[in-house]
């Protein structure tokens, strides 16, 4: 039933795509049964074609409708038999010339409604509450847009084929019931039953593998990038050889594994041909020594030239079934993103003038016992610029998580100010900061906007940072491309440009979290002081453990181990 299963969700996912998407689908449906009756008379051909070439035999008795409806003649046998034989020759290539056909419309159609797929489902991911996806198994997530989508777009592409390769079986095994239904009978029972008993046994076989398959893909996935996150503590205490052999290890059994579920799909092809050629030979035997059995050379030899259709054929549905079976867990996780229920995150925010207020808060993470912050209360006028400390992992960015949204408090309620309702103007600058393989401009805006941009406002808050020596010295200015993972800029360097990306959206909440601790003293101080002066109508938060720039901010926050807020204190001169 996992197989059925498996198909089902594919349909519903299908259901998904667009219309016009799902036209094209049809047509190729189309061409596919056409096609399959093409190959379907190709075989019907075979008949007259050995009569009059062999027993020389006038169109005209063997197929007499095709010769009444053209009106055919021929001034010798000569020319009647090199007519049937262009004829049956002419057949047999279109037919191959459609199938190759079906194989390139399966694949451009399969690949653009797999990318719809996967690229609304990476949506739906990212579109996903924060606090849902901080608790989730990112490395899944990643194994499945890197891996097992590749093994979806296979699933689904053999799918369609699968339907050209039953609807030939379907159509062939009628013709050949009708021209001799006891022999095609006994032919069914030779082909048919060993792929039975084959697909009993390799089954349960397969299902586990799907499984195995996805899990060591997600286990290699994550292990890749904590190797390449790591590779300066990889360098200096010389364990290349761990991280490889660990690697060697886990790729070794996900690929023994792959080859198993190979195997099982390509070795049946090898008993059928044995089936089939055992069959032919039996027929042809029991046509000489028992007389009694009408088995004429003629169907045999259309049994033989229809098994060289058939096997591969019944071998291909096999394999995608087969195939399907093996990597059903890439459809599971495919259908999940749309018709799994979704988590519901109900923001607890209250609106006042002016006032940003803590009301009791507490939040606890799911699979941890303690609370991270306990009985938090704050009552702070916007605007406003607060400094956070406090031991590692009292709770300082989980309170700013709560604050803007991102987190939904285990106890007690949020007040914001009215201005802040949407909290869509909020600028965050963590301690890492994330750079796309893209130019200066691409990071600094992530989307389609720079051509909008204020080139004033974007001139100014470069002279904030302090990059605009730096942007002066590349190559292209902001047009420079930084390449993978910026390894031409310095810690301090990215993390200026983290908080110009910051400073262009105009934050109404600006949070620096830890994101000045790569500066150089004197940098970090000038930086800081400009800040607080352009954006002295906003809420700036900076969480640090540096205490020589608290003094700057107008709200001074300490939170102990147990994240519960000890020492509250007001600069309000400054």
């Amino acid at each position: 039933m996992r197989n059925i299963n498996t198909l089902r969700k594919i349909i519903s996912l299908l259901r998904l795509t667009p219309d016009k998407k799902k036209i094209r689908l049809y047509l190729l449906g189309l061409l596919v049964a056409f096609t399959s009756a093409v190959e379907v008379f190709s075989v019907y051909l075979i008949i007259p074609t050995y009569k009059s070439l062999i027993e020389k035999i006038p169109l005209s008795e063997t197929i007499p409708i095709f010769t009444n409806i053209f009106k055919l003649s021929f001034s010798s046998i000569i020319q009647e038999q090199l007519f049937i034989l262009f004829i049956f020759t002419f057949i047999f290539i279109i037919t191959n010339f459609l199938k190759a056909l079906i194989i390139w419309e399966s694949g451009m159609r399969t690949a653009d409604i797999c990318v719809f797929l996967f690229s609304t489902a990476y949506s739906k991911v990212l579109f996903k509450p924060y606090e849902e996806l901080s608790n989730s198994n990112i490395s899944r997530y990643s194994s499945n847009f890197n891996t097992t989508n590749t093994y979806f777009f296979e699933v689904f592409k053999n799918t369609i084929l699968l339907i050209g390769y039953l609807t030939t079986t379907i159509i062939l095994s009628l013709s050949l019931i009708f021209i001799n239904p006891k022999v095609t009978i006994c032919a069914f029972i030779f082909l048919i039953i060993p792929y039975i008993i084959l697909s009993k046994f390799t089954g349960p076989i397969l299902r586990r593998i799907s499984t195995q398959q996805a899990l060591l893909h997600e286990e290699i996935n994550r292990y890749i990038q904590e190797g390449f996150k790591a590779l300066k503590t990889i360098k200096h205490f010389n364990v290349e050889n761990f991280y490889a052999k660990t690697f060697l290890k886990k790729e070794l059994r996900l690929r023994r594994i792959s080859a198993v579920a190979e195997f099982i799909n390509t070795f049946p092809k090898l008993v059928l041909e044995a089936s089939g050629v055992s069959l032919i030979t039996i027929l042809f035997v029991i046509s000489f020594f028992i007389k009694t059995i009408d088995v004429p050379i003629i169907f045999i030899l259309t049994l033989a030239f229809a098994a060289q259709k058939i096997l591969p054929t019944l071998q291909q549905i096999f394999r995608i079934w087969a195939y399907i079976l093996g990597h059903s867990s890439s459809v599971d996780d495919l259908y999940n993103y749309f018709f799994h229920e979704q988590v519901s995150y109900k923001k607890n925010f209250r609106f006042k003038k002016n006032k940003i207020i803590f009301n009791n808060i507490s939040y606890q993470y799911p699979k941890n016992e303690k609370y991270t912050l306990s009985n938090l209360n704050l009552n702070i006028d916007f605007p406003n610029s607060i400094f956070i400390s406090g031991d590692s992992g009292c709770g300082k960015t989980t309170l700013v998580d709560l604050l803007t949204g991102l987190l939904i408090p285990t106890k007690g309620y949020i007040t914001l100010p009215a201005e802040l309702k949407d909290l869509k103007s909020v600028g965050y600058v963590p301690q890492e900061v994330p750079l796309i393989n893209g130019t200066i401009l691409d990071n600094i805006y992530l989307d389609n906007k720079k051509s909008k941009r204020d080139d004033v406002c974007l001139k100014k808050f470069i002279e904030i940072v302090e990059l605009q020596n730096l942007i002066k010295e590349l190559p292209a200015g902001l047009n420079t491309i930084l390449g993978e993972q910026s390894i031409n800029l310095s810690g301090g360097q990215k993390q200026r440009l983290g908080i110009l990306r910051a400073l262009v959206r105009k934050p109404k909440i600006l949070i620096l979290d830890e994101s000045t601790n790569a500066l150089d003293k004197n940098c970090e101080q000038s930086i800081i002081k400009k800040l607080l002066f352009e954006f002295k109508e906003s809420l700036i938060i900076m969480i640090s453990h540096n205490q020589n720039i608290n003094k700057s901010f107008k709200v001074n926050l300490f939170l102990n181990k147990k994240g519960e807020l000890i020492k509250e204190k007001y600069n309000y001169q400054t």
